[in-house]
């Protein structure tokens, strides 16, 4: 495999890829990728290839910079797959690979709650690019949407994180490409911590019209 040219590495991961071979896919893409560091999709899957090599040796120091990796790298595989010549559907199918890898390694850390917020936010951020690149296509909103209910459903799990992200405006517009969506209920502590808040709200409420009344009487 080593003597194919950059052009024959690219036609054969992604003939393995689209016949459902992803993981065969994985080392002529590392091979490309070796011999064309440009190319920003090849450059994606190098990095789950090395990912998923730390992960299974449970080296817990690298398997998280190939998660910041992956997450950083995503968007511009998406752009890079937008930029190419290729046939529209086989573009698709290799950002849906894309999407579902993402999926797949952001959601194992944070349902471990580790890094969470940039899980997170990588996961509204993803969805947010994908949109831009390819508004008005009802097969890329999909990968949007899925995008945007995982995240705010972790959000809505993990509403103490500081995401700095508008988790209603996310349900807002996941509603509008998916009117059928329900948002997931707010967990009970949180339920709870806003009760208390309305709570002290209407106790100083009633405590400032009291001492008015009472400024007014001395008067």
């Amino acid at each position: 495999m080593q003597s194919l040219t950059k052009e024959e590495l690219y036609d054969l991961a992604r003939n393995l890829l689209t016949k459902d071979n992803r993981e065969e896919s994985l080392e002529p893409y590392v091979l490309l990728y070796e011999k064309d560091p440009e190319n920003l999709e090849a450059r994606f899957f190098s990095y789950y290839w090395a990912y998923k090599g730390f992960f299974d040796e449970r080296d817990y120091t690298n398997t998280p910079k190939m998660l910041v990796k992956i997450i950083d790298s995503a968007a511009e595989a998406i752009r890079y797959i937008k930029l190419g010549e290729e046939d529209e559907d086989e573009k698709k199918f290799v950002a849906r690979e894309i999407v579902d890898i993402y999926l797949s390694v952001v959601g194992f850390f944070v349902n471990r709650g580790e890094y969470v917020v940039a899980g997170i936010r990588g996961l509204y951020d993803l969805g947010d690019v994908i949109e831009a690149e390819f508004t008005g296509d009802c097969e890329y909103m999909k990968l949007v949407t899925e995008l945007w209910k995982k995240a705010v459903g972790f959000h809505n799990e993990r509403w103490q994180s500081p995401i700095q992200k508008k988790m209603e405006d996310y349900v807002e517009k996941i509603q509008k490409a998916d009117p059928s969506y329900v948002p997931p209920k707010a967990p009970l502590d949180k339920k709870m911590s806003d009760g208390v808040e309305k709570g002290l709200k209407k106790s100083f409420g009633a405590l400032k019209k009291l001492m008015n009344n009472i400024d007014s009487k001395i008067k």
